[in-house]
């Protein structure tokens, strides 16, 4: 409430309660930096905030359509919440109105250093200030002209949307519930860091699927959240196909635009096919289901077999992504994300058994990548150890110890192994069918994150744009 005060004269003014709309203006702020910290971890994992700029810069298509409303509820809802009952006690409570600015600026405080714990806020402000030799050390750019290739195979890649090694859920007593992938992986082989089933390690900036995408392809990780960056300079998977004289193509159900994936295949020798050059309509907010893509790949692999050079086929699915989509065909089950994965359990497997069945099978290296972790963290429990699910089938490798620390970067002299080009080392990727240690080897996860965190000049010099 206000105070009157009354002067020598008689005359009447009142005192307005100091900064209350300034104090307002910044809790509605922190209010929606926490709402905005809440939302993001709670439908994408480890979110960094690096992600979420390059994310913003660019062009996702009908991507965010879906979390348009969760967002309204989750951040800007709660923040004017907030804001209406800060204005309340600051108006009927004198002393919270006194010293609302004070209250507000440690709120802010408190809501700047949570969010910075949670998504690195703190990265973004001193990437141009701290600078690494880090490439310049164990950055290994390969000359075309020193390779060869023995026996050209063919090469499929799929890259599956959010696929883990396994699925330790809060709601799910079974652990096992990709079997039938398991079962096809007793064909060929896996790498992960442990004894058993497992997978790789997602490390700094791999972990959304442009990043991995970019990682597994190039073997370095999306550093640049500059959305006109296609790494024109870099030497990537597709540009050394396309000097074997490979036929490249990547698929995918959604529209290649999204976040810029199409053009950076484009640049680097592969053909796009999409969900506008199919002519297609979406299933889901922005793409087709999965089951009607392995129809259209079944297609291509049976044009692509009568080619008389090698091909190179990627795929991308889309099912799991957040918050999980199935096929109509698909088993139901009572929580949505199970049901996903289920669904890509069998459709996936159903796929590969397709392709082990065909004539051109034994001439053809498949490889299996999960793009990154699931995003949809608040499923897993809090200890759960999650790897990204990768499986080498018809690779011809002998006597390999699977026992790796691997991470995406070492996934692309690997996949050059399994079409018979050899190279020990790649970019930041080493090949983990010889003997030489991986970066997560020789540094350890938490070393090598601060490094690849860091600014280079090499990075910036010899493979942006």
């Amino acid at each position: 409430m206000e105070k009157k005060i009354i002067k020598n004269d008689n005359t009447v003014i009142k005192e307005k309660k100091p900064y209350i709309k300034t104090s307002i203006l910044i809790v509605f702020l922190a209010g929606f930096l926490l709402g905005l910290t809440y939302f993001a971890h709670r439908h994408f994992g480890n979110f960094t905030a690096a992600q979420m700029v390059f994310h913003f810069v660019s062009d996702l298509g009908n991507a965010l359509d879906e979390y348009i409303v969760s967002f309204r509820e989750k951040v800007l809802l709660p923040a004017f919440i907030v804001s209406l009952l800060w204005y309340l006690m600051a108006k009927f409570n004198g002393f919270f109105g006194r010293h609302s600015l004070k209250f507000a600026l440690v709120f802010l405080c408190c809501s700047l250093l949570y969010s910075n714990h949670k998504m690195s806020f703190y990265d973004i402000f001193t990437y141009n200030f701290i600078y690494s030799d880090f490439y310049e050390k164990e950055f290994k750019t390969p000359n075309l002209k020193d390779l060869n290739q023995t026996n050209p195979k063919n090469l499929i890649i799929i890259y599956a949307e959010s696929l883990e090694s396994k699925y330790d859920l809060r709601h799910e007593d079974d652990k096992n519930i990709i079997p039938n992938l398991k079962k096809v992986a007793k064909q060929g082989l896996s790498f992960t860091s442990h004894d058993g089933f497992g997978g790789h390690t997602q490390v700094k900036n791999t972990g959304w699927t442009a990043a991995g995408l970019l990682s597994y392809n190039c073997a370095f990780p999306l550093s640049s959240v500059d959305k006109e960056n296609r790494y024109e300079k870099a030497i990537c998977l597709g540009d050394v196909l396309d000097y074997f004289g490979y036929d490249q193509e990547y698929l995918l159900g959604s529209d290649a635009s999204f976040a810029g994936a199409g053009e950076f295949f484009k640049t680097h020798k592969v053909k796009i096919t999409d969900l506008k050059t199919l002519g297609l309509k979406n299933d889901i907010g922005w793409g087709i289901l999965d089951d009607k893509l392995y129809k259209i790949a079944k297609d291509k692999l049976r044009q692509k077999a009568t080619l008389d050079k090698p091909f190179a086929l990627y795929i991308s699915t889309i099912n799991m992504h957040f918050p999980g989509n199935s096929s109509p065909n698909c088993k139901k089950y009572d929580n949505r994300y199970t049901q996903s994965v289920r669904c890509t359990d069998d459709e996936l497997s159903e796929f590969l058994n397709w392709i082990l069945a065909q004539n051109f099978a034994k001439n053809t290296a498949v490889v299996v990548l999960g793009d990154h972790i699931s995003m949809v963290q608040r499923y897993f429990k809090s200890d759960a150890k999650r790897e990204i699910f990768n499986l080498f089938l018809n690779s011809d490798f002998q006597n390999i110890n699977t026992n790796r620390k691997a991470s995406h970067f070492d996934m692309l002299p690997t996949i050059l192994q399994s079409v018979n080009i050899s190279i020990d080392e790649f970019g930041l990727g080493r090949n983990l069918t010889k003997n030489n240690p991986t970066l997560l080897e020789k540094y350890g996860l938490e070393e090598l994150n601060k490094e690849i965190g860091k600014r280079n000049k090499f990075y910036d010099e010899k493979l942006l744009q």
